[in-house]
């Protein structure tokens, strides 16, 4: 490479960092050395070689057909990614024993016993590896955060003794997930499209945070009300009709339950943490039981909006909002999505002129309307 090449990507470094994308004719990286570059992301290079030297501390080799990965010089690196390298031989990866967070995904991996000498591994990234044995995971004991969604697992009892605080199995279709009850360290778990019936095994995890269990069909959600802890919780597409298991998760802030046809919030009127809801998709005719909670940010349900025209008016038309049942006088919202169609005279339809704390307006296919809180302001 000669020294005008070199100088072009010593221009493109920003803090350290050195970004090269789609570069066919790049092969060799011996002269990353000469750039004092810390942190290297290179995408879509199909032809480079792993000539590194010792300086980086975070390396990206993203979808480059690497088909071996010649790192065992990089004592320093401390973050390491090399997804979407199909078939890649990483068993250098085991001299890399500074290494705190190691990103492997859709590296058509199935096993991972080279994985056991880093103990310091803290973030491990592992999705899309289908039929991976991850039995090489027992000895990580400094892991905190692992991702094995759609992996075709079989088996997660090695994970039973590990203090994983966050947890991604989501799309193991097949998995027996009772091992999970053994894992009480955990606050984020994602189980989501495991076609799940049961999560009686879920009633030992009380330091849950966040859960996300949506796309699991006429799952029996019974357990949730054993979780009091949680702040989020995603159950979209589960199939849910009766909201009173959800009345005891008072600290919720977060809370989707898209796509379930619901009729009736009023088990929700308990929750005064909530900050955010989705009830898009569902057919809920009146949203009474939310009115005294000043706490939303965003609220959600555009489905909706377009089969009961009566929710259009008390939501969108600031004329309207001021007799709404829902909030007596609006004057918060701040983003406004209005439909394609009310393009031309949205301002005047609207009422645009007359939202005080308006700051921006978008035009799309679906209406969402997003508030800062929901202030009642008629005293």
């Amino acid at each position: 490479m000669n020294i005008e090449d070199v100088n072009n990507f010593r221009n493109q470094i920003e803090n350290g960092e050195l970004k090269i994308n789609k570069n066919k004719t790049l092969q060799s990286l011996k002269f990353v050395s000469e750039l004092n570059v810390r942190k290297l992301v290179i995408r879509h290079c199909p032809n480079i070689i792993l000539d590194l030297e010792d300086t980086l501390t975070e390396l990206h080799i993203i979808n480059c057909k690497l088909k071996y990965a010649n790192i065992k010089q990089l004592k320093s690196l401390e973050l390491l990614e090399l997804s979407q390298n199909t078939n890649i031989n990483i068993d250098e990866i085991s001299f890399l024993t500074n290494l705190k967070t190691v990103d492997l995904s859709d590296c058509t991996l199935l096993y991972v016993d080279c994985l056991q000498q880093l103990i310091n591994v803290q973030v491990l990234i592992l999705n899309d590896n289908r039929g991976i044995d991850i039995s090489g995971l027992q000895n990580m004991k400094q892991l905190k955060e692992l991702h094995l969604a759609d992996c075709c697992l079989k088996d997660i009892h090695v994970l039973e003794n590990l203090p994983i605080e966050e947890l991604d199995l989501s799309r193991n279709v097949r998995l027996n997930l009772d091992p999970i009850k053994h894992i009480v360290s955990l606050k984020i778990l994602s189980i989501w499209g495991n076609q799940l019936k049961d999560i009686s095994f879920m009633k030992s995890l009380v330091n849950l945070v966040e859960l996300d269990i949506s796309r699991n069909q006429n799952v029996d959600l019974t357990a949730l009300s054993q979780l009091s802890n949680l702040k989020s919780l995603n159950i979209c597409f589960t199939g849910i009709y009766d909201l009173q298991i959800l009345r005891k998760l008072v600290n919720l802030t977060y809370l989707d339950l898209s796509s379930n046809n619901l009729f009736d919030v009023s088990e929700l009127d308990c929750l005064k943490q909530l900050e955010q809801i989705n009830l898009e998709g569902n057919k809920i005719i009146s949203f009474k039981a939310l009115e005294s909670n000043q706490n939303f940010q965003e609220f959600y349900i555009h489905e909706q909006l377009e089969r009961t025209p009566e929710d259009i008016m008390y939501l969108n038309k600031l004329s309207i909002i001021k007799q709404s049942s829902f909030c007596s006088q609006t004057t918060c919202i701040q983003l406004f999505h209005i439909r394609k169609q009310y393009k031309q005279n949205s301002a005047k339809i609207f009422n645009l002129i007359e939202i005080q704390h308006l700051k921006q307006v978008q035009f799309s296919e679906q209406i969402v309307v997003l508030f800062s809180s929901c202030v009642n302001n008629d005293q």
